[in-house]
């Protein structure tokens, strides 16, 4: 574990925990959410603003927005940096290092 980069494992503890929660969308409205918030990566606006905008265009709550933010990045459908704290007062960074490609030996059968 001492390999692993500390925010990198707070951060995928983190959206582990998030992943197993249970959001009210369908399989299309949550592509479209998701789509809506790739549109935010690298933008200057903090993720509990751009959960709200989210929120705002789905039938669904600040919270479960923020949810599906965390579930995004966890399920690597939102491409986002891990080795920074990613807090939802901290804008949505762009991916700078692939995580399973810098660490694929881990995964290697």
């Amino acid at each position: 574990m001492d390999q692993i980069d500390f925010q990198l494992r707070c951060n995928l503890r983190d959206l582990f925990l998030e992943d197993a929660k249970q959001l009210p969308l369908t399989v299309a409205q949550r592509s479209d959410a998701l789509s809506l918030a790739r549109e935010f990566i690298g933008v200057d606006l903090p993720g509990h603003l751009v959960a709200r905008r989210i929120a705002r265009a789905f039938p669904i709550s600040d919270i479960e927005a923020a949810t599906l933010l965390y579930q995004g990045a966890w399920r690597r459908e939102l491409r986002v940096d891990l080795y920074r704290p990613f807090l939802m007062t901290k804008p949505l960074r762009p991916e700078v290092t692939d995580v399973f490609a810098k660490f694929s030996d881990w995964f290697a059968r």
